[in-house]
């Protein structure tokens, strides 16, 4: 009888510790985002105001940064590059001239939730730009370019399909400024597949 009891109370408290186990183990994420990652990517820009809502085109880059994880918690830093094919014909004083983005850059922050495989985030930080200008009178042709900064921000899911391989889609919006007054609001849609270092 005292055998019965003892076997009895070893398995049900084998039975909780289990049961206990599998429900911490459940409030984890089954994927670890945390350490240092590269990627590429390519979508879809846009400029959003000043009338050039037509100033449009591809976008393609690299990414890369590293991720710092505590439970379902994931803060880390990202830095990008794209460049484009954002473009528009304008006038500008009377004369054709054509506007394009050369690239686009930034340092952001990253903040996101992770459940099993997927992680859901918000980003912020420093972007800047190069926009290219080229003015024709039909005789001759005179080009510049112009440098522009601001800030950044937008979100975006992930989903890691092995330990090593994740996917995302992500949308940002671009403040932008330069000389002169000159401002550029630019929206971008992107998706990429980006390679996890083991730590």
């Amino acid at each position: 009888m005292r055998l019965s009891k003892t076997l009895f109370g070893f398995c049900s408290a084998g039975a909780v510790t289990i049961l206990v186990s599998n429900a911490a183990l459940a409030q984890e994420p089954s994927s670890s985002f945390k350490g240092f990652y590269v990627g590429g990517h390519a979508g879809y820009g846009q400029v959003l105001e000043d009338g050039a809502e037509g100033t449009n085109g591809i976008v393609g880059g690299v990414h890369g940064g590293y991720n710092y994880q505590s439970g379902a918690l994931v803060a880390g830093i990202e830095g990008d590059y794209d460049d484009t094919d954002i473009s528009d014909s304008e006038t500008v004083a009377g004369l054709p001239a054509s506007v394009s983005i050369g690239y686009l850059a930034s340092v952001r922050g990253r903040l996101g939730y992770a459940t099993h495989n997927t992680l859901f985030y918000a980003t912020a930080g420093y972007a800047w730009s190069n926009f290219e200008v080229s003015v024709t009178d039909g005789v001759d042709t005179l080009e510049g370019t112009l440098d522009l900064d601001g800030v950044v921000a937008g979100g975006g899911v992930e989903y890691k399909f092995s330990k090593l391989l994740s996917g995302r889609v992500e949308g940002l919006h671009y403040w932008l400024e330069g000389p002169n007054s000159v401002e550029a609001a630019t929206g971008v849609v992107r998706a990429g597949l980006t390679l996890h270092i083991p730590n």
